[in-house]
């Protein structure tokens, strides 16, 4: 099994440029995009501010964890794409519950997340492989939200939006 820090540190290249994703950001005020790789949504802002956070990238505007992010700021876009998904139930739950903190009301939460399938090119990583679909309802239900644009991304990778009911 690959080291995170390495893998994301040194091979890995974001690719996903989700055409849903492009559209809230292009819309959104203030944007949070937590594991945002090589920044690559932050291009797409055209009013207010987006951070990209990211344990390992050093194209990341601030280098952290999202459970060390400090802000006084709330969010009306927060992107989770493949950054929530590694581990176990407790390192996912308290991500989960620091994104919810940072939200607006009204804003929308969009995620991917990995179910333990491996890269195009092999590697697998600490994943945890219990994403399904009843569990991000589960958090829907948790954190009194409706799950919207539930859809398939490449290999197996599972996409949502977390919005207000």
């Amino acid at each position: 099994m690959e080291n995170l820090e390495t893998y994301f540190a040194n091979e890995y290249v974001s690719k996903d440029s989700d055409p849903h994703v492009i559209r809230l950001v292009t819309q959104s005020q203030c944007v949070l995009d937590v594991g945002c790789g090589d920044n690559l949504f932050k291009k797409q802002i055209r009013l207010g501010t987006f951070t990209g956070i990211d344990l390992y990238n050093k194209n990341a505007d601030i280098m952290c964890d999202i459970l060390d992010y400090k802000t006084n700021l709330k969010f009306d876009l927060i992107i989770c794409f493949g950054s929530i998904n590694f581990y176990d139930i407790k390192w996912i739950d308290d991500r989960m519950h620091k994104v919810f903190s940072l939200l607006k009301p009204g804003g929308t939460i969009c995620m991917k997340v990995n179910p333990g399938e491996p890269f195009e090119n092999g590697k697998k990583l600490a994943w945890f492989d219990r994403w399904t679909v009843p569990l991000a309802k589960h958090y829907a239900e948790l954190y009194n939200m409706k799950i919207e644009h539930l859809r398939e991304g490449s290999r197996k990778r599972i996409k949502w939006d977390y919005v207000t009911k």
